[in-house]
């Protein structure tokens, strides 16, 4: 869904891209998001998104704009 509003650790980005995955932890609810090597895995109410772009709203100018795997290791450093 582009243009997604989404906050996950504290940073706020806004997704460019996704795309419909069957993919994801079962465990996860609802807005709950999983970290893959792939990508960024959001829960939706009936399935999930797999996160393919999103700028970062990081005060940049122009925005930090990363793909799929850039943005799953920029969050994974921030959560171990």
């Amino acid at each position: 869904m582009p243009g997604l509003a989404l906050e996950l650790f504290g940073v706020r980005f806004f997704v460019t891209r996704a795309r419909p995955t069957g993919e994801f932890a079962r465990a996860l609810f609802p807005g709950e998001v999983e970290i893959r090597a792939e990508g960024l895995v959001a829960r939706t109410g009936d399935g999930a998104l797999l996160v393919e772009r999103a700028t970062l709203d990081d005060g940049a100018e122009p925005p930090t704009e990363l793909g799929a795997s850039e943005l799953a290791a920029r969050f994974a450093e921030l959560h171990p």
